[in-house]
């Protein structure tokens, strides 16, 4: 498979209808949207990528370096660093996130 090297933006009123096929449709091309986009890619598959930024890198692009690791709550918790990330206002605890939400 070839990628295109072409993005365009379009804007969605001006799609009147849409005919097109694919093995994989991957909805978002942020960090793992592409991932994903890749790996399909690498077996073969025939990927269609939707992002709604019109650009590469999708919401990431915008999220000022921050990545979420989902659970690495654990391993700073057992190499001894609080558990939490306080934003000024103490809002914000990885604890409440992600995976590691899921775990209590």
């Amino acid at each position: 498979m070839t990628p295109d090297s072409d993005v365009t933006a379009l804007p969605a009123s001006s799609v009147t209808s849409w005919d097109d096929e694919a093995d994989v449709v991957i909805a978002g091309y942020g960090v793992a949207g592409a991932a994903a986009a890749f790996e399909a890619a690498r077996s073969r598959a025939d990927v269609l990528v939707t992002e709604r930024t019109g650009s590469r890198g999708g919401a990431a692009t915008m999220a000022g370096g921050f990545i979420y690791l989902g659970g690495v709550t654990a391993g700073l918790a057992a190499w001894g660093y609080a558990s939490g990330i306080s934003l000024g206002d103490g809002s914000f605890y990885g604890r409440r996130a992600g995976r590691s939400a899921a775990k209590g």
